[in-house]
């Protein structure tokens, strides 16, 4: 039998879809029966990383390569999620701006969720590669500004911000606002940018060590959370309306982030076009400077 697991994640409402089949104890196994979930926000996600509290994260992709360098932390891969199809994250700004593209965000301020979120990295290498505008959060051709997602939301609302990088609930909710239009779709620039790379944003870590130890147990892990997915894919309005009730969110936007993967998918557990996009990822950030050392995602992968 295995131990319980300590598993944290994206504190998001569409991810308490997801993992809800885990989290209800629908999905059977004879060895790993007790899992401990904790749904955190991004920030909380990175300081919890490499403190053992947690025994398997899905956290940021910028998780790793830090950990590794700064705390010698060895992090492995047991999946990738987080996608984005297309029509998700993407660069907003009030309604009657005179700013139409995000070519134009040069003098001027772009809220983003966190400086070190993968969304700020992603519209960074956008606004590089596409546009052409120096990307440092100090010095550059962008004033950078950093507020939790409601608060972001509304900085744009008010013209605190010129723009800002909207996903996931801001971003439906932002589509939804006329006080506001979407002048560029961040997932499809950065794939346009880095020539296909499916755009995704957390990865589901362990370190090496408790890997090494439970090795059956992080595989049954991994069957169980890939089960978690396909049940929310099948089943999820059967059981939106318990999490509507639970957190207030609006049962559109669960509809928006499950109805379709041309908006976000959740899970992509380690299929070969995510393990391919995730080294482009992180060669690219290295490339620009963005992060400490590229990584070979195959040798970290753990399958």
């Amino acid at each position: 039998m295995c131990d319980p697991i300590n598993f944290a994640t994206i504190d998001d409402d569409a991810h308490r879809v997801g993992w809800y089949a885990l989290t209800n104890g629908l999905i059977e196994s004879d060895i790993l029966t007790e899992f401990d979930v904790s749904y955190l926000a991004l920030p909380a996600l990175a300081q919890a990383a490499g403190t053992g509290e947690y025994q398997i994260m899905q956290a940021s992709l910028a998780v790793v390569p830090f950990a590794r360098a700064s705390g010698g932390i060895d992090f492995r891969f047991l999946g990738f999620g987080s996608g984005y199809g297309g029509n998700g994250p993407a660069f907003y700004v009030q309604a009657d701006s005179d700013i139409t593209s995000p070519e134009q965000f040069a003098g001027k301020t772009l809220g983003v969720q966190g400086f070190t979120s993968v969304f700020a990295r992603e519209a960074q290498l956008v606004l590089a590669e596409t546009y052409g505008l120096a990307f440092p959060l100090e010095g550059g051709d962008i004033t950078w500004v950093e507020l939790d997602p409601p608060t972001l939301l509304n900085a744009v609302k008010e013209g605190d911000v010129d723009g800002a990088v909207l996903a996931y609930q801001a971003g439906w909710l932002a589509e939804q606002d006329t006080a506001l239009k979407n002048i560029g779709q961040l997932d499809a620039l950065y794939s346009e940018a880095t020539d296909g790379s499916v755009a995704f944003g957390s990865a589901i870590i362990a370190e090496n060590e408790y890997i090494e130890a439970n090795g059956e147990c992080v595989a049954e892990f991994q069957r169980m959370a890939e089960e978690s997915t396909k049940y929310a894919e099948e089943h999820y309005t059967e059981f939106a309306d318990e999490i509507v009730e639970a957190t207030g969110v609006s049962p559109e936007y669960l509809d928006y982030y499950w109805s379709t993967d041309e908006n976000y998918m959740f899970y992509g557990g380690l299929d070969g076009e995510w393990v391919r996009s995730a080294q482009a990822f992180y060669d690219v950030m290295t490339e620009h400077g963005l992060y400490p050392e590229s990584l070979d995602v195959e040798a970290l992968v753990v399958d």
